[in-house]
């Protein structure tokens, strides 16, 4: 038996194992293990045998022990999926110089100081540039690393974008601490595992779920330090505001053996936020003895290594001399930065020369010019001022890499400088008579760091500070100007994309399965920040402006595809933002750009989930549903693109975002303050606020023990008021995210509506008990005591601007209470009986408008005590609001309407919205509805666009059928039973509508091949056949004795076949039109709501809502054989033969959420492969052609479907969102005649075909069972 034994020392105690095996038995460590114990004691790992940690990290708990593996393999992987990002890896950490060993003493000794004794949670270390402050971030962290006690080091960067991006710095701070503790781990993955679109939340949010709740659960153990390095390259001031709050502020929430080091410039913005009681600040002294010793410490070791590096050229012992290496400290004026610089330029060629170079007399010492002074001499060694050739070289080089948003290699620099006109093929290789990049940089090894395998970096910002600023390198030609280059890389990004991006760009099929191809570092960064270094332009060219029009013209959707394919989709949302607000700027005059631009970014906020699933999908599926009086419609779409007969919308909807968290009913909205926000009250006893630009829940705020109806934002956002039928009142902070105890409690029945006073030091209520309270927000006392106005219930309350008059609203009476006194001195009385719902007061606190469940909206002058203005005539209301400039008002019932004061005009009307609330920004630029348990956030710019086409609105519609030509179809309405049929390549109705049985409900329509007739089931029991040319009546066929629930004719129309509720499906003979028919009955199957005649027509089929199928002998009657396919009640939906009986497939709808899904099953002894010749929309909506057994489309996730049918090139379907209007989706041939590459029983569907096997399909997540039919 083998044994592994370890025992891990106090000072060792990082073991890295990368992969080990012991004969007979294994111990499988492929990832990095971390052996972390404390300091007292040695661990000691005997006997482990049959351990596979391929997914483990192994930990020490504090004592002996055999086999403690922490099996978080999964979890971290979970972890970095949640967390929304691949986690920075400190592999850098390996290549940052260390304090040389006996230097920076007194200060480590004071880390350590605080580390263990002092109460302060931050320790700010700040200094110049150059002072050592990274170098001494690295040493603690290996000493800490080495005593078991770092959390997490981060070393930002500003030349790396996920090392410079604050919002990346608490995950990226969650994530190593989960690395480095189980607990931890388990705890923060628990945190977030409900979570979503975690990288979009609020910093704020990011803290409390990653680390404060996570570490406050853990017990009290030894220091776990957090190393923030260089913070000052993380953003910018405006960028990092909110990351410096938290630090500064917040984290004294923080257990308290959890420690940040900071360290950073002392930039003023980091200067005020660190003047905090729980920080400890510490400058670097570049003047102190101490630290100019330490300096010459440093350069005199570096002399020995360079003396004995370079041990062939005989320099003497004790080269250079105790005189140059202090003349070499001097000259460092306290800068480590200076002294390694230089050391690195000593050893670069000749050191001696080298030498001699720098000591060169120099009167100046401050430090700023003394490392100014050794970049000029560096430079000029390189021979750079001599040769204009290498000069020009130099700043096209050096302007690459100082521009660059994130590094890149020398062969993307040697790319991106080698396109010399738009027209040239993209190449990874520069022309043979232009050098690589390298042979410039290979002459800047003093300031630069590179391998074949990584990117090209800057040593020290201090350099790319010193190429920046022209009165620093006070030469032109060493002078780099970031606006010039960046123009120049614009261009250059924009000329390489051109000659590389193109549709469809490594030949795709389309596939369910993700896309895993990877482009060329060059095109991947022009791709990526093209944008970017575009927005740093401030002279706008002719020449740009011209390039960027043909660029977006030609290439828009072809660089959405590489951001696909980059897995950088949402990424686009704010880069095209950025670029629209650029050209509003910049070039406003270029009006189709503008547009292009514009509808871009709806584009992508619009289908983005489709540009996830497929790189395609930007082609079949979000461009067909692009409205066609778009710009980018007009633009891109051609004949290879799935067209929507007549568009699907003509402009771009209203629909934003839906935001979903609630379990139930949601009766109560409101947006905070500035219009980030909006909050919801809901039946679930919660309230959520959600974050609007990432469609995140922020919050969820329990402490009511019944339905929540009301909720409002106080004026500065800082706080919330809900109230509920649980009779009180709830104050919320959402800084702390949690309710302000204890509740306010008084009324004696329901809260209906809550409300902040101006200036936030008071809450009003309005209850069913008819009374409506002001509570002091700080005292939580009743300040008047029930204020009672008319009879009934209190529906609304509102302040005036100033907070001097509450307004309430009971019945059709509304009442002002004077806040001094607590006396009414307002009254106003509709003349109806309906009841106010809805109160609002203008800016300017002159009016007040009320809205009314008799239809009504007054406007009510508060000065004249007199109505302003009446308007209506629609539904009753349940919200009026004054919009910003008290020129218009909005109303809501069920409609959005938009008023004119002045006139008490409609101005507009919206699309019908099934909703309980409505909210409405102080803009006015967002509406918030609640539409059951989500709540819907719509553009008010698109919402009061009319966009019903030609088609005529005449109720829900519930059936559809193709006819057997494909050129038609017709649809039945819920409302007037009427049939309509359609011109599938226009979708407009074509003929008269075909009236049915008055007062009775048509179930089920059929057509026979030729066309020529059409078959209709109805409730009341009877069959109609129709001339489907002139809608005449031919024949109505009774006998059934419930209503007929699906029908199906022969292939020469002479038959037909229906089922009914009265479970038999009868057999009828059309060979003549007599009404005295007597069909075959074939009794026994219940529940029937699908029949089909198999292809040979000597055997029908029925299928039962319960599940089950019936095979009959068409000529008997008989039944033939039976079969329970599916197991849940109520969900099968229709049975279907392929043309030569080969393939059965069952149509389900899930019993919960109603979804319709496809189940195909194989007939046994079947001749011959065959497929059926229809397209099939699948629950999750991808559309697949039978024929070819390929996928050709997918439905956008913003189109949900009530209905659909389908020919071998088209599909017609009705949306939940506007049911009366069929939609027609046309595949051009080009797509349809694809080759399939997935299996058509186990790829497309669910389940597999197998003898009752229970499985959760891949596709839609639910439970099927299959079979295979047996006779």
């Amino acid at each position: 038996m083998a044994m592994l034994y370890l025992c891990i020392d106090p000072v060792w105690t990082a073991l890295y194992f990368l992969s080990l095996q012991v004969v007979g038995r294994y111990v499988h460590i492929y990832r990095t293990v971390n052996f972390a114990c404390p300091l007292t004691e040695p661990l000691v790992m005997s006997w482990i045998t049959y351990v596979d940690a391929r997914e483990s990290t192994i930990y020490h708990s504090g004592r002996d022990q055999h086999n403690n593996i922490h099996s978080a393999g999964q979890n971290l992987v979970q972890l970095s999926i949640l967390l929304g990002f691949e986690p920075t890896t400190n592999k850098i950490a390996s290549i940052r110089s260390e304090c040389l060993a006996g230097t920076r003493q007194d200060l480590l000794e004071t880390i350590k100081q605080w580390i263990y004794t002092i109460p302060e949670r931050v320790f700010w270390l700040h200094g110049l540039a150059g002072s050592g402050k990274s170098a001494i971030s690295t040493t603690v962290a290996d000493i800490l690393r080495r005593h078991g006690l770092l959390g997490a080091l981060l070393f930002c960067n500003r030349d790396i974008t996920e090392r410079s991006e604050p919002s990346n710095v608490i995950r990226n701070i969650a994530f190593q601490l989960a690395l480095f503790d189980p607990q931890i781990c388990d705890r923060i993955v628990a945190a977030i595992n409900n979570a979503s679109n975690i990288a979009e939340s609020p910093l704020s949010w990011q803290f409390d779920k990653l680390l404060v709740e996570p570490l406050l659960s853990l017990p009290a153990r030894q220091p776990i330090v957090i190393i923030l390095d260089a913070l000052d390259e993380c953003g910018n001031p405006e960028s990092r505001a909110a990351l410096m709050d938290l630090l500064a502020k917040e984290s004294v929430r923080l257990p308290a053996f959890i420690r940040i080091i900071v360290t950073s410039r002392g930039e003023s913005d980091i200067r005020r936020a660190f003047t905090q009681l729980h920080v400890i600040a510490h400058e670097i002294n570049i003047a102190s003895t101490d630290n100019c010793e330490d300096i010459l410490s440093f350069i005199r070791h570096q002399m020995k290594v360079i003396r004995t590096k370079n041990h062939f050229l005989r320099l003497p012992y004790d080269w250079p001399g105790d005189i140059a290496v202090h003349a070499l400290a001097d000259r460092a004026s306290g800068l480590f930065v200076w002294a390694a610089t230089a050391c690195r330029f000593i050893d670069a060629y000749k050191p001696q020369k080298q030498l001699d170079i720098l000591l060169r007399p120099d009167v100046n010492s401050k430090p700023q010019l003394a490392l100014d002074n050794l970049y000029k001499t560096a430079l000029e060694a390189t021979g750079i001022l001599d040769d204009e050739e290498f000069c020009s070289a130099f700043r096209a080089i050096m302007g690459i890499i100082l521009v660059a948003r994130n590094p890149i290699s020398y062969q993307t620099i040697d790319t991106l400088l080698c396109l010399d006109s738009p027209s040239d093929p993209p190449s990874s290789d520069p022309p043979s008579d232009r050098p690589s990049s390298l042979y410039t940089i290979d002459k800047l090894g003093c300031v630069l760091r590179w391998s074949d395998t990584e990117p090209v970096r800057i040593l020290h910002p201090s350099f790319a500070d010193f190429l920046k600023t022209q009165q620093r390198c006070d030469r032109e030609a060493l002078y780099i100007d970031t606006h010039v280059h960046d123009y120049d890389v614009a261009i250059r990004c924009i000329r390489h994309m051109h000659g590389f991006l193109k549709k469809n760009m490594f030949d795709l099929a389309l596939a369910i399965t993700p896309v895993e191809n990877t482009l060329p570092a060059a095109i991947s960064y022009a791709c990526v920040y093209w944008i970017d270094h575009v927005c740093m332009i401030t002279q706008v060219s002719d020449n740009l402006a011209e390039t960027l029009q043909q660029f977006l013209f030609l290439h828009l959707l072809h660089w959405l595809e590489a951001m696909s394919l980059l897995k950088k989709s949402r990424m686009t949302i704010a880069l095209l933002n950025r670029l629209i607000r650029w050209l509003q700027v910049y070039l406003p005059h270029r009006f189709s750009l503008n547009e292009l631009v514009s509808d871009a970014s709806r584009f992508v906020q619009t289908f983005v989930s489709s540009m996830e699933d497929h790189p395609l999908l930007i082609y079949l599926s979000a461009l067909p549903f692009t409205p066609v009086n778009s710009r980018l419609f007009r633009t891109f779409a051609d004949q290879s693109t799935p067209m929507i007969s007549g568009g699907y919308n003509r402009s771009w909807p209203p629909l934003l975002q839906t935001l979903s968290g609630h379990d139930r009913h949601i009766f109560g909205l409101a947006f905070s303050p500035d219009g980030t926000r909006v909050a919801s009250a809901s039946v679930d006893r919660t309230i959520r606020v959600w974050d609007l630009s990432s469609g995140i829940s922020l919050l969820t705020l329990e402490g009511h023990t019944d339905e929540v109806f009301a909720v409002a934002f106080s004026a500065d956002g800082s706080q919330i008021v809900s109230g509920s039928a649980d009779k009180t009142v709830r104050l919320w902070d959402t800084t702390l995210k949690m309710d302000i105890l204890p509740a306010l409690v008084g009324h004696k029945r329901m809260v209906n509506a809550v409300v902040f006073s101006p200036d936030g030091s008071r809450v009003a209520s309005a209850s069913g008990d008819r009374t409506i309270r002001v509570w002091d927000v700080t005292t939580r006392s009743d300040i008047f005591g029930p204020l009672q106005g008319h009879r009934g219930s209190a529906t609304a309350v509102t302040f005036t601007p100033d907070g001097q008059l509450l307004l309430g609203a009971f019945d059709n009476t509304i009442c002002g209470w004077d806040m001094i006194t607590g006396i009414i001195t307002v009254t106003f009385k509709q003349e109806d009986h309906g009841s106010v719902r809805a109160l609002s007061v203008s800016s300017n606190g002159k009016y007040v408008v009320s809205g009314s469940s008799s239809s009504s909206i007054i406007i009510w002058d508060l000065t004249t005590h007199q109505i302003h203005r009446r308007m209506g005539g629609h539904f009753p209301v349940t919200h009026a609001a004054f919009l910003s400039g008290d020129t218009r008002i909005v109303s809501f019932d069920e409609t959005i309407r938009l008023w004119d004061i002045e006139t008490g005009e409609q101005i507009s009307t919206s699309a019908k919205y099934e909703s309980m609330c409505m909210a409405v920004t102080r803009k006015g630029d967002q509406f918030a509805l609640a539409s059951a348990s989500e709540v819907t956030i719509l553009d008010t710019s698109c919402l009061y666009e009319t966009d019903l086409g030609t088609i005529e609105d005449r109720g829900d519609i519930t059936t559809l059928a193709f006819f057997h030509d494909g050129r038609r179809f017709a649809s039945i309405s819920e409302d007037d039973h009427d049939i309509c049929i359609w011109d599938a390549e226009k979708g407009q109705e074509i003929c008269p509508s075909l009236e049915g049985q008055e007062g009775s409900s048509l179930t089920s329509m059929v057509f026979s091949p030729d066309g020529n007739l059409i078959v209709t089931g109805s409730v009341d029991t009877t069959i109609i056949i129709w001339d489907a040319l002139s809608g005449t009546k031919l024949l109505l066929l009774q006998g059934h004795g419930g209503a007929v629930s699906c029908l199906a004719l022969s292939s020469d129309g002479r038959r037909l076949l229906s089922g009914s509720e009265d479970d038999t499906v009868r057999l009828w003979s059309l060979a003549t039109y007599d009404e005295t028919l007597h069909p075959l009955v074939m009794y026994g199957h219940e529940e029937i709501v699908s029949v089909a005649f198999h292809p040979n027509e000597n055997q029908v089929i029925s299928g039962s809502s319960e599940g089950s199928i019936f095979v009959w002998d068409a000529s008997s009657g008989a039944p033939l054989f039976k079969r329970q396919v599916v197991q849940r009640p109520n969900i099968l939906r229709s049975v279907e033969y392929s043309s030569n009986g080969q393939l059965l497939m069952i149509s389900c709808r899930y019993f919960k959420d109603r979804a319709p899904c496809m189940v195909v099953y194989t007939v046994p002894n079947a001749p011959g492969p065959d497929a059926f010749m229809s397209l099939t929309v699948t629950p999750d909506g991808w559309i697949h052609n039978f024929s070819t057994q390929s996928v050709i489309g997918k439905l956008p996730s913003i189109i949900s479907i009530a209905v659909y049918a389908s020919t071998s090139s088209a599909i017609t379907f009705i949306p939940n969102d506007r049911k009366s209007r069929p939609s027609i989706m046309h595949f051009p041939p080009s797509e349809l005649t694809k080759p399939g590459t997935s299996s058509l029983l186990e790829s497309i569907y669910c389940g597999k075909t197998s003898i009752e096997v229970r499985n959760v399909c891949t596709k839609c997540r639910k439970y099927c069972t299959t079979y295979r039919l047996k006779a």
